[in-house]
């Protein structure tokens, strides 16, 4: 299977799941931006044996679907793999990111009157 081949599928699978996960906020990992939120976007799986790029995610990070990007400018990925290097390259698809640098978006509930 090609690299475009897989990135369209991984997007596929990335769209029929983004209803179903938990939106989460990805914080920059630069030292210059600590703090900052750069996506917004849905975990995928906290599982130390999901694979993304052919590498196995292991301990201390989990797999995210990006889809909002937020004052990103050129963040790299983490762990880039195949012609994802950067945030901007990830758009619709999974990336793995940093557990120290993920915060789960808890839903609220609205109130009617």
């Amino acid at each position: 299977m090609s690299d475009k081949e897989t990135q369209s599928k991984q997007q596929q699978q990335s769209k029929l799941q983004q209803n179903k996960q938990k939106t989460v906020l990805l914080y920059s990992t630069r030292k210059r931006k600590q703090g900052q939120v750069v996506v917004v976007g849905n975990l995928i799986s906290r599982d130390t044996n999901h694979e993304i790029g052919g590498t196995v995610l292991g301990d201390g990070y989990y797999a995210v679907a990006v889809h909002y990007l937020n004052n990103v400018e050129d963040e790299r990925l983490p762990r880039p793999h195949g012609d994802l290097k950067t945030l901007e390259d990830a758009v619709g698809m999974c990336v793995a990111w940093t557990r120290t640098h993920l915060k789960r978006v808890k839903p609220t509930t609205e109130k009617r009157t």
